[in-house]
């Protein structure tokens, strides 16, 4: 479970009413600090697992504490506490992600138990577990990829009028003397190894061979994997896609690639090979977290995209303001024009279902339809689900 929290915040009255919140959660751990200095101190100090931490401080604000916390050795995740507009939040986010840190979501102040209770489940499922594990060593993350113990999990893409399961993303977790690893405790070290590559290539072996499994039994929905700009900068990718996928009978109609939009690519010219070569053989391609980039347009005018993905920021709780409606619409005025696919990413309620719906959003995935799940949970879920299956499935309330 999770064991240890920081609340950073100048307001003695917030500190009081986070740590309060926390505690009817049932997160009893709960270290204090009025500002950046006072946080840096306590990460060291306590090493707590996530920290909340508002923007605005006096002192050292929540942009230098996040600065400077990147370059400590313990990296919580963090959730942000903020009264301020969206494109602030949007700034403060990208810069927290430029620093390689992962930012969980946001919480508006004046908090309330909800909002914090949505976020604190987000992380539980972002963990892969209640029971958050440390960082793993370069020793074990090694072992782990001799072992063959790269774990695809699913989470489905619901086509939000029909409420058809039209696709599966398939994200990364490392199985470690029987617990699932999340992400964020081993990602870190597998790109300073230098082996994002063959975790790529772990994972599209298991997934296209899940996805096979799937088609066998009559299921024909798309699978979305992820690849880095450092991944597609390997021209040699192009050919262990194509051989991966038809040795499973995989057409590769049926494959998207997802590509982080907040991800520059320095130099174009092999990502952008890459990626059109795929789309010529039938691939798609998709934009993933638009809106949080740098240059968002510029990317779907040069990436031959064939799907657009809003970030969960401009979804989650977007029918309670402006700013995510209007990122959302804007996303899908670009897909309009484009003939693209819009996926809303973190849908967390029904209020966010239609929001997405409402601004034109045709797809939708998040923790309202399912959180992500090894391929054996996957399936059983997908039997008593509410929503029916591409090809198979009726929905389990028909």
């Amino acid at each position: 479970m999770l064991k240890r929290i920081l609340v950073v915040d100048d307001s003695r009255f917030v500190l009081k009413i986070a740590k309060k919140m926390l505690g009817d959660l049932g997160y009893a751990d709960v270290v204090e600090a009025s500002d950046g200095h006072e946080a840096l101190a306590a990460v060291h100090a306590h090493q707590p697992d996530l920290v909340l931490s508002d923007i605005n401080m006096p002192n050292m604000d929540g942009l230098e504490f996040m600065r400077k916390l990147s370059m400590t050795e313990h990296r919580p995740q963090i959730i942000l506490m903020s009264s301020s507009d969206a494109r602030v939040l949007n700034t403060t986010r990208e810069l927290a992600m430029a620093h390689s840190l992962r930012v969980i979501g946001v919480v508006e102040k004046p908090l309330s138990a909800a909002a914090l209770d949505a976020l604190m489940r987000q992380y539980a499922d972002i963990d892969g577990s209640d029971d958050r594990r440390p960082t793993m060593t370069a020793e074990q993350v090694q072992e782990a990829f001799a072992a063959n113990c790269v774990v695809p999990v699913y989470q489905a893409i619901v086509n939000l009028g029909t409420e058809q399961i039209v696709g599966v993303e398939a994200l990364a977790r490392l199985n470690h003397d029987g617990h699932m690893v999340p992400p964020g405790a081993f990602l870190p070290v597998v790109e300073d190894l230098g082996l994002m590559a063959e975790l790529t290539h772990h994972m599209m072996r298991s997934s296209f061979r899940d996805w096979a499994s799937w088609r066998k039994d009559g299921i024909d929905f798309s699978l979305a994997i992820n690849m880095t700009v450092k991944v597609l900068s390997d021209l040699e990718i192009v050919g262990a896609v194509v051989d991966i996928a038809s040795s499973l009978g995989m057409n590769l109609s049926r494959l998207t690639l997802e590509m982080t939009e907040s991800q520059i690519m320095e130099d174009v010219r092999a990502p952008l090979e890459v990626l059109t070569r795929l789309r010529l053989k039938g691939a798609g391609v998709a934009l993933d977290d638009f809106g949080i980039g740098a240059s968002s347009f510029q990317q779907v005018q040069r990436v031959p995209c064939t799907e657009l993905k809003i970030d969960k920021m401009f979804v989650t709780g977007a029918h309670k303001g402006e700013n995510g409606d209007a990122v959302m619409r804007a996303g899908v005025d670009v897909g309009a024009r484009l003939g693209l696919d819009i996926v809303a990413e973190g849908i967390e309620t029904r209020d966010d279902w239609e929001s997405a719906k409402r601004a034109g959003c045709n797809l939708g995935q998040g923790y309202l339809i399912n959180r992500p799940m090894p391929f054996d949970e996957f399936a059983e879920w997908m039997l008593h689900c509410p929503y029916g299956v591409t090809g198979g499935l009726a929905p389990a309330n028909a």
